[in-house]
């Protein structure tokens, strides 16, 4: 019983850490392609673009573009405060939603810090 409560805590402590690692990764290009016909929480890697960083400090609103290797751009939205290492060029990992409005909604961002080779996550 013991063992069992400490791995389901265990679990739960992890979890969360794991989200930039998750099966429902795709691209941008299948984001793109796809649409809004894609459902649920969707994971995506990119860079985001130099100069395309906008903050609205009001209601903590951040938008930006990321760049697949193939050179798609995916407009991004916020909110909360970004993550460290969040600049122009920096490699993304965002999870959220694609809208109607051609918009990735991100509930959460990473970002990997080369130098130490980790994952920042945004506050909300």
């Amino acid at each position: 019983m013991i063992v069992f409560s400490f791995l389901s805590l265990l679990t739960y402590m992890i979890a969360p850490g794991l989200a930039p690692y998750r099966s429902n990764r795709v691209s941008v290009e299948d984001v793109l392609k796809a649409g809004n016909q894609r459902t649920g929480k969707l994971v995506v890697q990119g860079n985001v673009k130099a100069k395309s960083i906008y903050h609205e400090p009001k209601d903590r609103t951040l938008r930006f573009l990321i760049i697949s290797e193939k050179g798609k751009e995916l407009k991004v939205v916020y909110n909360g405060q970004a993550p460290k290492g969040l600049r122009g060029g920096a490699r993304v990992t965002i999870e959220g939603r694609f809208t109607v409005e051609q918009v990735f909604l991100a509930e959460s961002i990473w970002t990997v810090d080369k130098k130490e080779d980790h994952f920042d996550e945004g506050e909300r």
